[in-house]
C-alpha cells in the first residue's frame, strides 16, 4: 500500500545519496545481473523504483530537495538510474551509451545480449569505434540549443533561467531547452537522433562479427555464404524500423553452430544454446517465427529446448506436431500452441496435463481444456501450477472444500486470490475452515473476512500475524476491538476507521 508522503526534520532523513548506498549494499547477485543487462529507469519503475518510493519517499525517510519538485516518480528514476551507472562501470568513459542502454533503438537489445551472455568486453570495443561520432554530434545539438536560447529570449527570460539554475542546480549548466520552442527543438535534435540510430546500428552490425562466429563457420565450412547471408538478412530484419516490430532485436551470430550437431558438448555449442535461448526470450512475438533460418530447428536437441522457451515454435516445426515428447514439450511452455498439435494428441492425457501444468493463469478458459473443467484430477493439476484457475472450474468443484484449499495454497505463490474468490462457492466461502486458511496467506482479498467473521478473536490473531501479512493493514475490516487489541496509535491513525461498524 501506498501512503502519503510524510514530512520530516531534514536532520532525520536520509540523502539521496545514503539511499543510493543502502539500496546497493541489499542488492543480491542476480538484482545486480538483472539491472546490469536492463539500466532502463522505466523499466524498473514498478520494481525496484516502487520500492524506493514505499520505503524512503512516501514514508519521508529521504530528504526533499527543491530540484525533485516533490515527484516521488522523478526522485525514483534518478535514484535507480544513478544505481544503474554505478552497476556499469564499463560505461564510465561512454555516458550516452549508458543512456542509449535504457532505451533507444537496437542498442538495447545489443547491450542486454552483450551483458547477459558474458560478451561486454566486445561491446565495449564497438562502442570504442564509433562513439566519438556520436559525441560529437551531441555536443554540436547542445551548443546550438543555447545559442538559440540566447539569441531568440529577452535578457529577463535568460537572466531568470540563470538564476534559477544557479539557486536549485549549483555548478550545473542551464536547462537551456526550457527557452526553445518545441519545433526548433525538434530540428535541432534530428542530426543527433540520426547519429544515434546510426550508431546503435553500426554497434550492432559490429557485434555480428565480435565474438568471431561467423568467421570460424565460414573456415570451417559450417555454414554456406547464402546461409550466412540468410542469418544477416534475418538479423537486419529484426532490427529494421520499417517493418511491424515494435523493439529492434539483436540476432546473435553464434547462433550457427546449432546447425551442426558435431559441435555438441563443445564451448562453440553451448554458446550458440544460450545465444538461442536470450533470443527466444527477448522476441515474445509470433511473426519473427515466420524469418527465423529454417536450418535452426533441424536438430532434434535444439528443437526441443526451443519448445521449452516458444511453445508456439511448434508451428514451426512440422515434423514434430504428431510427437508426444515435442508436442508436450510445447504445450507445457505455451499450452496454447496445442492448436499446432496433430488432431490425435490434442485430446492426449499427457499433452492435456502437461498444457495445464502450465502455470498459465487462465489455461481452463481456453479450448480445449476449457471441455475438462468438472476433471478432478485435470482441475487439480491446473489450480496447483496457478490459483486462478480456480475461477474456471465447474460450480461443482468451485463448491469443494478440498479445491478451495488447493487454489488457497497456490495463491501463497502468486498472490493473485482475489482472482477466484469471487467465484468460491456461497456456503464455502463462510466455512471457518476456509476463512482462517485465507488469513494464513500474505495477500488476502478485499472486504475479506465475510461480515460474520470480522469480530472473531482466532481470525483477528491470523490477520494480525506481521511475519505473514509485513503489518496490519489485513486487520481493515476487523472490528475496532480486534483493531484495538493489535494495532499501535499510529495505524489505527490511518486504518482504525471501521467501515462495517
Amino acid at each position: 500500500m501506498v501512503v502519503a508522503m510524510a514530512e520530516y526534520d531534514d536532520a532525520d532523513c536520509m540523502t539521496s545519496e545514503q539511499v543510493i548506498e543502502e539500496v546497493l549494499a541489499g542488492l543480491s547477485d542476480k538484482d545486480i545481473q538483472t539491472i546490469r543487462t536492463h539500466p532502463s529507469s522505466s523499466e524498473m519503475h514498478f520494481g525496484l523504483g516502487l520500492y524506493i518510493r514505499n520505503k524512503y519517499i512516501h514514508s519521508g525517510r529521504m530528504i526533499w530537495t527543491r530540484r525533485d519538485r516533490r515527484d516521488p516518480d522523478v526522485m525514483s528514476s534518478a535514484i535507480t538510474e544513478e544505481i544503474a551507472r554505478r552497476l556499469l562501470p564499463e560505461y564510465n568513459d561512454y555516458p550516452l551509451a549508458f543512456k542509449l542502454a535504457g532505451g533507444f533503438g537496437i542498442y538495447p537489445s545489443v547491450h542486454n545480449y552483450a551483458f547477459s551472455l558474458g560478451v561486454g568486453d566486445a561491446l565495449i570495443r564497438c562502442v570504442a569505434r564509433h562513439y566519438l561520432a556520436l559525441a560529437s554530434a551531441d555536443e554540436d545539438f547542445r551548443r546550438a540549443v543555447k545559442d538559440l536560447a540566447l539569441s531568440s529570449n529577452t535578457k529577463a527570460k535568460v537572466s531568470s533561467l540563470l538564476e534559477y539554475s544557479k539557486v536549485n542546480y549549483p555548478g550545473e549548466e542551464p536547462n537551456w531547452d526550457v527557452l526553445v520552442d518545441f519545433d526548433s527543438l525538434v530540428k535541432l535534435e534530428e542530426p543527433r537522433r540520426n547519429a544515434e540510430e546510426q550508431f546503435s546500428e553500426e554497434v550492432a552490425d559490429d557485434m555480428m562479427s565480435a565474438d568471431g562466429s561467423l568467421e570460424a563457420a565460414r573456415a570451417s565450412g559450417l555454414i554456406s555464404e547464402d546461409e550466412v547471408d540468410e542469418l544477416l538478412r534475418v538479423s537486419r530484419t529484426l532490427r529494421s524500423k520499417a517493418d511491424k516490430y515494435d523493439h529492434p532485436v539483436f540476432l546473435p551470430p553464434a547462433l550457427i553452430f546449432l546447425a551442426n550437431p558435431s559441435f555438441k558438448g563443445t564451448e562453440r555449442w553451448s554458446c550458440a544454446e544460450a545465444s538461442l535461448q536470450w533470443f527466444l526470450k527477448s522476441v515474445r512475438r509470433s511473426d519473427y517465427r515466420e524469418i527465423l533460418p529454417k536450418w535452426l530447428f533441424s536438430d532434434p536437441d535444439v528443437a526441443l529446448m526451443a519448445l521449452g522457451v516458444d511453445g508456439k515454435l511448434l508451428a514451426a516445426m512440422p515434423d514434430h506436431t504428431d510427437d508426444l515428447r515435442f508436442v508436450c514439450a510445447a504445450v507445457h511452455s505455451n499450452p496454447l500452441a496445442i492448436e499446432y498439435a496433430s488432431d490425435g494428441l490434442k485430446s492426449n492425457r499427457d499433452v492435456l496435463k502437461a498444457g495445464l501444468s502450465s502455470g498459465f493463469q487462465s489455461v481452463l478458459g481456453h479450448k480445449p481444456y476449457s471441455e475438462h473443467t468438472d476433471d478432478d484430477e485435470l482441475v487439480a493439476i491446473a489450480v496447483k501450477a496457478s490459483c486462478t484457475n480456480f475461477a474456471y472450474a465447474s460450480e461443482r468443484l468451485r463448491d469443494d472444500v478440498d479445491m478451495a484449499m488447493l487454489a488457497i495454497e497456490a495463491s501463497k505463490n502468486d498472490s493473485l486470490i482475489d482472482n477466484f474468490y469471487d467465484k468460491l462457492g456461497k456456503h464455502i466461502r463462510s466455512c471457518r475452515d476456509i476463512v482462517e486458511a485465507i488469513a494464513q496467506c500474505p495477500y488476502i482479498p478485499n472486504e475479506f473476512p465475510p461480515k460474520r467473521y470480522r469480530d472473531d478473536d482466532r481470525v483477528g490473531e491470523l490477520l494480525a500475524d506481521e511475519s505473514v501479512h509485513g503489518d496490519h493493514f489485513s486487520l481493515y475490516w476487523m472490528s475496532r476491538r480486534i483493531k484495538d487489541r493489535y494495532m499501535d496509535s499510529d495505524e489505527l491513525e490511518r486504518w482504525g476507521d471501521d467501515p462495517t461498524w
